[in-house]
């Protein structure tokens, strides 16, 4: 593993990158700006996910706590970050990206 893959916390620089990218919080229909929100690992740290930007991507506070709880998981679709609804919100789970934060 290298030093990147190790690291739990995202550098100021891979933060700057995501807002280029994100615009604000990716959670779908929510408007904080990018001031306001966190770097989240798509694929958990704990559970082997690297901190990169391709693995990041940046949500508010209440989303960043909550969306586990609310059945929602975050994926990478085409280079943008997505979210996955719950089973009983969207059975076949389609991807939802957030229309306020920047076009892919």
């Amino acid at each position: 593993l290298t030093h990147t893959d190790t690291r739990r916390l995202f550098t100021e620089t891979q933060r700057l990158a995501m807002i280029a990218r994100d615009g604000g919080c990716t959670f779908p229909g929510c408007d904080v700006p990018p001031a306001w929100t966190q770097a989240h690992h798509i694929t958990d740290h704990a559970r082997g996910g690297p901190t990169t930007i391709a693995n990041g991507t940046l949500v508010c506070g209440h989303h960043h706590r909550t969306h586990t709880r609310q059945g929602w998981r975050s994926v990478m679709t085409d280079g943008r970050p997505a979210w996955l609804p719950p089973p009983w919100l969207d059975p076949k789970q389609r991807p939802r990206t957030n229309p306020r934060t920047r076009p892919g």
